[in-house]
């Protein structure tokens, strides 16, 4: 009895209990008390039907033999229709061997592969709608515990279909270690559908998902597409790893879920010798001190990234974790960023991580992005940014920070090299916001190919950090910026002001600087210092600066220009126009026009592309971006130009006297990879100290009053190799938690209007089966010598709407069923099984287990 009736709702069942006297009552041909037996045996019953219903169409199967013996619409040697539930036995691979013919699972169709390996061999496949692939470890121990391999083997075309509510679905997760799921296909493969490699339990790993196509890799937007590898907080390893390839174009919707979060972020790989349309990815660490995902994204054309990406560190009261790293690659085009991008580290000392984006066209940043790699705690250090761009690095106009590598303990590593210009229109921060703390250190470089400007149209930040008792006052950062012309607005900042030593600011103009916004290198107490500016400058342009714009007082370094007999002695490469017919230093050629694939590229330079055979789509030039860079096309034999025999730089020397001692040690290597020319510069090495004392200085926010606009005038370039610098590393010893005293930073809005920072609406063209690769430069990694342990965060589990889903998992098992029976009896408790009580009134009722018994037979479908 429970509250008086006949189980928990069985009136529902016999329609038996009397209101008047409370008791149970049965029918006469039924004795009082067998009631509960009977009910029992009814239900039973309903158990018994789905066993050997299951068993009866659960027909074994290993080869396309048995499975052809068993369907209507499956013949010997035409395509094949699957309808029918099979299982594969789990003791030895099988494979269902239709090769040159093409496969239909319809929406009734599960094929039941558990912990074994199954391979389907065909021409075209098709999951239709509702049709199935189980490979789920449901045991709590053993092989069987573990997710199994499916294998799709297709001549032709793969499409994984989806209704609304109504998914295909390939499913190999588990209990302690997911399994794999590989797709390969000469065709082209359509995503809209659900393929999982996920963590049943919260101690285990994600699986392993591979997708390689000849043709396209497609996800529509509706319904939503899931690719899932994901791993338990409390895994060994965490997230599991994800691998799309496309001999044509990848086109993700924005809303496709990429998920490999787990105690430690997992792995995402995409390569495309097209285009590379990509919806975002979660990669981040669900434990404490764990380390965010890996993200490599490469593309034979452009790369537009429609979602938000991210790879955080996962935080805790002891250790924080730090970021994970993202590559971004083109070979010829643009990579496109409309949505931001988050790979920080966790408080309380998690690292920043590191992001390297290197493309043969622009870097563009739309409105509302945001790129961070900065560290959360109040310990860590900011990580490293990257940005390497054939053409121009553009940031849209913004008060949200678009540039982000800052850190509590000290800033990171920010570095951007452009062929052509570089426009900053929103605030980049590269500051240390805890006491004690280093900024970082900003690297800009414009005209890397020949001839390109910088423009500065709101605050690039390197200020220190502020002061406490144990950690000291925080130092101020470094920043390097070359350009033809170089441009501070009146809204634009170079920051490096702190409450201890102020930090240093190198500026070198081939052509025109103007100042009319501020550079300082500041102190912010009395008992601090100021820091240093350095100006090169041609001789015979004298830099244009506002009154009182740069403080304290720079050092001006008057240079004459380099020749062609005298290429690097003390002077500057010069920015000649390109396209007036005159060749001059250090073009190669002028042909009259800026246009490439003449022979003579739009910098100026001699062209010499490889043979279109080994490019993608048989292009080898762009009109707009010039030479492609095709990784298989053999390597042209040298030219007869004279190579330089030194590569000399311009560096400057500002002294230090805060060292705080290291603990914890990032040291981001950046080494960007290029078939693109570089710009020789000259050896000017100035040393710089500055010992002033003077009274608190109080830093004022600025109001942006103007836009500003630059004219690009390009030239062209010789061809020594350049080696990049390494970000300085940054130390500190956490010993208390520190406060920060940031420094004002100001909101511009004034916006640059060259060239048009617009980024188009991304368009998947044309696929091809062409399959090339290219080597990138290896990721750099931080390292943590802590490595306390990590405290278990329970992994999240969104509840089933499918009735008799009592764990989650998408489906309805014998043992489910049996426990809303005992439910059903009283004999266990709703909360067991809340997902049996489809219509929530508190018990479960013999249309509630009918309905479960659908699920489970595939009759209805289970949906999360």
């Amino acid at each position: 009895m429970t509250n008086g009736r006949c189980g928990p709702r069985l009136q529902n069942l016999f329609r038996s209990f009397s209101p008047r006297s409370g008791a149970c009552t049965v029918s006469p041909r039924w004795a009082p008390t067998a009631w509960p037996s009977r009910v029992g045996a009814a239900l039973l019953v309903v158990v018994v039907s789905v066993l050997v219903v299951e068993k009866a169409w659960a027909v074994p199967a290993c080869t396309a033999a048995d499975v052809i013996a068993q369907e209507v619409n499956c013949s010997p040697t035409g395509n094949c229709v699957i309808a029918k539930v099979y299982e594969i036995p789990p003791d030895a691979p099988c494979v269902f061997d239709f090769s040159g013919r093409n496969v239909t699972l319809s929406s009734t169709a599960r094929i039941n592969v558990g912990s074994g390996d199954l391979t389907i061999r065909c021409a075209n496949f098709t999951m239709s709608p509702g049709a199935l692939i189980d490979g789920q470890g449901t045991a709590t121990s053993g092989r069987s515990a573990n997710g199994g391999r499916v294998r799709i083997a297709s001549s032709g075309a793969v499409d994984i279909q989806g209704a609304t509510n109504n998914r295909s679905r390939i499913d190999v997760s588990a209990n302690t270690a997911a399994g794999v799921i590989q797709i390969e296909a000469t065709g082209s493969v359509a995503i809209n559908g659900r393929l999982v490699a996920s963590n049943l339990r919260a101690t285990a790993d994600g699986g392993s998902i591979a997708v390689i196509a000849g043709g396209n890799i497609t996800s529509n937007s509706s319904p939503i597409t899931e690719i899932v590898a994901t791993g338990g907080s409390e895994a060994p390893k965490g997230g599991g790893a994800i691998d799309l390839e496309a001999g044509g174009n990848i086109a993700l919707a924005s809303n496709t879920v990429i998920d490999v979060r787990g105690s430690n972020g997992g792995t995402v790989d995409l390569s495309a010798d097209g285009e590379l349309n990509f919806g975002g990815a979660n990669g981040n660490a669900t434990s404490e001190g764990g380390s965010g995902a890996t993200i490599s994204l490469s593309a034979g054309r452009r790369v537009v990234v429609t979602g938000t990406i991210l790879a955080n560190g996962g935080g805790g009261t002891e250790v924080g974790g730090e970021g994970g790293s993202l590559s971004v690659e083109t070979l010829l085009g643009n990579a496109e960023f409309q949505a931001s991008v988050r790979l920080e580290g966790a408080a309380p000392d998690g690292d920043g991580g590191d992001i390297d984006i290197d493309v043969n066209g622009d870097i563009r940043l739309s409105t509302g992005v945001t790129v961070s790699a900065k560290s959360n705690g109040s310990f860590g250090v900011g990580g490293t940014v990257a940005l390497t761009a054939a053409r121009d690095v553009l940031t849209s106009s913004q008060t949200a920070t678009a540039l982000d590598v800052s850190g509590g303990g000290g800033g990171g590593g920010l570095d951007i090299v452009a062929g052509r210009h570089v426009v900053l229109n929103a605030p980049v921060d590269v500051s240390a916001n805890a006491a004690g703390g280093t900024g970082g250190d900003v690297s800009i470089t414009a005209g890397d190919g020949a001839v390109g400007n910088v423009m500065v149209a709101n605050t690039v930040n390197v200020s220190g950090g502020g002061c406490s008792v144990d950690q000291g006052c925080g130092a101020g950062g470094t920043t390097d910026v070359e350009g033809c012309d170089i441009t501070i607005s009146s809204v634009g900042r170079l920051n490096a002001n702190a409450p201890g030593e102020a930090g240093s600011h190198q500026i070198t103009a081939r052509r025109q600087l103007r100042v009319d916004g501020n550079v300082t290198a500041q102190k912010t107490l009395a008992s601090g210092s100021d820091g240093s500016i350095s100006v090169f400058h041609p001789v015979s342009l004298a830099p244009i600066l506002a009154s009182g714009s740069v403080r304290p007082a720079p050092t001006m370094n008057p240079r004459p220009f380099c020749t062609a007999e005298n290429p690097f002695d003390d002077c500057l490469v010069p920015c000649p126009v390109c396209g007036n017919r005159t060749v001059e230093f250090p073009e190669r050629c002028d042909d009259g026009n800026t246009a490439n694939c003449d022979g003579c590229s739009s910098f100026c330079q001699i062209e010499d592309c490889p043979p279109a055979e080994f490019c993608f789509g048989n292009v080898a030039c762009d009109v707009q971006l010039g030479c492609a860079i095709c990784p298989d096309a053999p390597t042209p034999t040298p030219s007869s130009t004279p190579t330089p025999t030194n590569t000399p730089t311009i560096t400057a020397t500002p002294t230090v006297t805060a060292t705080p001692t290291a603990t914890r040690t990032q040291t981001p290597s950046v080494t960007p990879t290029s078939s693109r020319t570089s710009t020789a510069t000259s050896t000017l090495t100035p040393t710089s100290t500055a010992t002033a004392t003077a009274p608190p200085t109080a830093t004022a926010s600025l109001t942006p009053t103007a836009s500003a606009t630059v004219t690009a005038t390009q030239t062209a370039t010789v061809t020594p190799t350049v080696s990049p610098t390494p970000t300085p590393t940054n130390t500190l010893t956490p010993s208390v938690t520190a406060t920060a005293t940031p420094t004002p930073t100001p909101t511009a809005s004034a916006t640059a209007t060259f060239p048009p920072t617009t980024v188009p609406t991304a368009t998947v063209t044309s696929s091809a089966t062409a399959s090339p690769t290219s080597s990138r430069s290896p990721t750099p990694t931080n390292t943590t010598t802590a490595t306390p342990e990590p405290t278990a965060t329970p992994t999240e589990r969104t509840p089933a709407s499918c009735v008799g889903d009592c764990n989650g998992d998408h489906q309805v098992t014998i043992d489910e069923l049996v426990q809303m029976v005992n439910i059903a009896l009283g004999l266990a408790n709703l909360e067991q099984c809340p997902a049996g009580d489809a219509d929530g009134e508190g018990g479960i009722t013999i249309d509630e287990i009918i309905r479960a018994v659908s699920v489970a037979l595939g009759v209805q479908a289970c949906e999360p």
